[in-house]
């Protein structure tokens, strides 16, 4: 199987999100937020994309089980620190979302992965929850975020 095949589509999606986080970054410490902001959305949206493409067609991998939310902490932790950084938001917030997002990726694989022998079957019993909490995170500190003068 061709890395750019269909099967790879998903690791390749979560490959694209990891390449994302110091475009990121550098445009957070740029004050650039609206391509900030735009890259973040995306970085969402492609996260359900492969997912939905992982699940729907079956193509759920090792690799992906690995990747996948090893690419979303990585640009939710990195996020953070850039905005403590860059002032826009307390540290405690950055350090309680990192400490967060941090613990949950000592997990890794996620919960709830078990892998046949034959690799015939990769089931996934992950919940939501984690992402839900990020993400309501992020939506609970972005009018930390605006600068309101």
């Amino acid at each position: 199987m061709s890395i750019f095949s269909f099967g790879s589509l998903p690791n390749l999606i979560s490959l694209l999100r990891l390449v994302l986080v110091p475009v990121v970054i550098s445009m957070i410490v740029t004050d650039r937020w609206v391509g900030a902001f735009l890259i973040f959305v995306a970085a969402g949206v492609s996260d359900a994309v492969d997912g939905w493409l992982a699940n729907r067609f079956n193509l759920r991998t090792e690799l992906g089980a690995y990747l996948d939310p090893l690419a979303d902490k990585m640009l939710l932790i990195s996020i953070y620190v850039a905005l403590a950084v860059s002032e826009t938001v307390p540290a405690t917030i950055a350090i309680k979302a990192t400490r967060n997002s941090g613990i949950s990726a000592g997990r890794l694989p996620p919960s709830g992965i078990s892998m046949r022998r034959d690799r015939t079957e990769i089931a996934s019993t992950v919940g939501t929850s984690s992402a839900t909490r990020n993400s309501l995170m992020m939506v609970a500190t972005s009018p930390l975020s605006c600068d309101t003068e």
